[in-house]
């Protein structure tokens, strides 16, 4: 055997292993998910599904689950409460009786699903719907929330996950890199990308998982989100280990790094047959050359007193294997939890981070991106 071959044997053969070795451990965080799942006390719908998709814990789940249809009329978490809800539904429905199936669908009618107002909500409500529609396409239109049939939901729905796709892929995300909101673009669109019936559908939502968490992964450092972000709230910045933030949960199952900051956002990644690629992988822990990542993202909506709805936003990260240096250049952009610039560093010290704040509030900023009559704005 010549050289070449032998060396391409031994280059095949390492890489193969490797890429089974990440695969291997991607699953077994997988599973820790949903052991975490089956035992802990929850009114999620997806916690419930898990209980119920294990044979020991299948009657308190479908009563978690019975309960919290009857909480959804009066629920004020419209957008979270569909998607989790019909995600749940698809990923347990051979083992809920016909009465729950009956009361998921008579839900569709009397639920409080409010639609919400940010990207974040659109993208998990529109999720939620699509799958609704896909589930009882036979309900008529007196029979929905909406008042719509569910051909009307549907379209509606693809509507928005059409153009939140092309846009994201295009401008940019206006809520972008953010440690705690990227966790509800990544849950829905799991959900969709498992559970939708149209092959068009499946396929989109796959391609924005690896857009979304390629994005993620390029900013990643052991377990931190680090660069600029759109919105983050500061004292979860301050405190790294901060269980509300669930990106870094997202960071332990994907790359097992960080702490498994376990929560109800990881549901659905753990009962997906989604694949995690090793380049992917790689990118997100291959730390042994400092890299400069740029982006462009887009600002939130400008509803007035702007010339342009969604002026380009330029991220900056300078990435080393000990910290990463971020910033943004495109002015106020969302002007609730803005992050503009830190440093991110690697320690064993609950704080890993360095940032400030501007200590300016002014009400022109944010009738910018807010409807409300400009003097009550502030």
């Amino acid at each position: 055997m010549k050289c070449w071959q032998i060396l391409l044997l031994i280059f095949t053969t390492f890489f193969s292993a490797h890429a089974e070795t990440i695969e291997d451990e991607y699953h077994a965080r997988k599973q820790q998910v949903l052991s975490w799942a089956d035992t802990v006390q929850s009114k999620s719908f997806l916690v419930a599904a898990v209980k119920i998709k294990n044979g020991n814990k299948t009657p308190e789940g479908l009563k978690a689950f019975e309960e919290g249809l009857k909480r959804l009329p009066k629920s004020p978490s419209g957008m979270f409460d569909i998607y989790s809800l019909m995600i749940s539904y698809f990923s347990v429905y051979d083992q809920l009786p016909a009465k729950l199936r009956n009361q998921v669908r008579e839900v569709m009618g009397s639920g409080n699903f409010y639609r919400g107002d940010t990207e974040n909500h659109f993208t998990m409500y529109y999720t939620g719907l699509y799958l609704a529609a896909q589930a009882f396409p036979d309900l008529p239109a007196e029979k929905w929330y909406t008042g719509k049939s569910a051909e009307e939901n549907r379209q509606e729905a693809i509507g928005w996950l059409d153009y939140w796709m092309k846009t994201t892929t295009t401008i940019g995300q206006g809520e972008f890199d953010s440690p705690t909101y990227m966790a509800v673009f990544l849950a829905p669109i799991f959900g969709l990308y498992q559970h939708a019936a149209d092959p068009v559908m499946k396929e989109n939502a796959k391609a924005m998982l690896y857009w979304l968490i390629s994005d993620f992964a390029v900013e990643h450092l052991q377990g931190l989100y680090v660069g600029a972000h759109s919105r983050e709230y500061p004292d979860r910045l301050i405190d790294k280990n901060n269980p509300a933030t669930l990106m870094t949960g997202w960071a332990w199952l994907l790359f097992g790094q960080g702490p498994p900051l376990l929560n109800d956002t990881l549901i659905p990644a753990a009962l997906s047959d989604w694949e995690l690629p090793d380049i992917i992988y790689n990118i997100a822990t291959d730390r042994s050359w400092p890299y400069v990542h740029t982006e462009t993202k887009r600002v939130r909506n400008i509803i007035r007193l702007g010339e342009e709805k969604n002026p380009p936003v330029y991220k900056y990260t300078y990435m080393t294997e000990d910290f990463a240096l971020g910033s943004m250049l495109g002015g106020i952009l969302q002007p609730i939890q803005q992050h503009t610039w830190d440093v991110s560093f690697v320690t064993s010290s609950p704080q890993a981070r360095l940032f400030t704040v501007h200590p300016y509030v002014g009400y022109l900023d944010w009738c910018m991106f807010f409807s409300e009559e400009m003097k009550f704005t502030l």
